[in-house]
């Protein structure tokens, strides 16, 4: 998926095949139905940003550690607090356009992925929390002609999310 896309599915994870699937570490929370109400967008139309946003994820813990897990795609890990607030961070760089076409100048994108949560010290029945992108230029790339046409204003810029989930299945 790309840039244009934000979906948590981009976001946080990479296909990795059925043997992904079969893995969950840590210990099972359960699979949550997450509703995501948009709070901010600043990219422009280059970030397709869905309000409400609806989708399904299964979390997991080890002691000091949230994972984040969704369809056959690698487990995203966090640290997680006594009190069971918990943080999770990926980031990712898009090329826009590689600097071979026709000696156009590199042009990268970093999306940077938080996800905070507050679960609790109990078992996980429900959970609020926000999940927030961030966009910059790759460092050393020239994006001055590739970001307006793809529909991107200005960068640094921002997408986020209030998220909250109610468990659906243990």
């Amino acid at each position: 998926m790309g840039l244009v896309r934000h979906g948590v599915t981009a976001a946080l994870t990479a296909a990795c095949g059925a043997a992904c699937a079969m893995h969950e570490p840590g210990t099972s929370l359960g699979t949550f139905a997450v509703t995501g109400t948009l709070g901010t967008q600043t990219c422009g139309s280059g970030v397709t940003a869905d309000n409400p946003w609806t989708f399904n994820v299964r979390l997991s813990r080890g002691a000091n550690t949230l994972y984040w897990l969704q369809d056959a795609s690698p487990p995203i890990s966090g640290t997680i607090d006594p009190q069971g607030n918990a943080v999770l961070t990926s980031s990712s760089t898009y090329e826009l356009q590689s600097a071979t076409d026709g000696g156009a100048p590199y042009c990268g994108v970093v999306r940077t992925d938080t996800f905070t949560a507050a679960l609790g010290t109990g078992p996980v029945k429900s959970f609020t929390g926000t999940l927030a992108y961030h966009y910059d230029v790759d460092q050393g790339a020239d994006c001055s002609a590739v970001l307006p046409a793809a529909g991107f204003g200005t960068m640094p810029c921002d997408v986020s999310y209030e998220l909250v989930a109610t468990r659906t299945s243990l």
